[in-house]
């Protein structure tokens, strides 16, 4: 648990300079699974690893499921990873 609150400790720090490749290795660490809703092209919901379950319960755009995931509130576009 505290190593996986140190990768969420400097994620923000390390997210904007990270390489495509590198941002897929880090979502890898802590998600078990991520569902999109195809049609609107939405992230809905998340299956974090059992190291990361905690820490997502905390996030405001989230809300925990039955099956221990976390499904996404309004969902998240590809907006959140376009340059600034």
């Amino acid at each position: 648990m505290l190593e996986a609150g140190y990768h969420l400790e400097t994620l923000g720090e390390v997210w904007p300079v990270a390489q495509p490749e590198e941002r897929q290795r880090m979502c890898r660490l802590m998600l078990r699974a991520v569902y999109v809703d195809m049609e609107r092209q939405r992230i809905v919901r998340v299956m974090p690893e059992e190291d990361f379950r905690l820490l997502f319960r905390y996030h405001p755009g989230l809300e925990g499921d039955e099956e221990g995931g976390y499904r996404v509130r309004g969902g998240v576009t590809d907006e959140v990873n376009k340059p600034a």
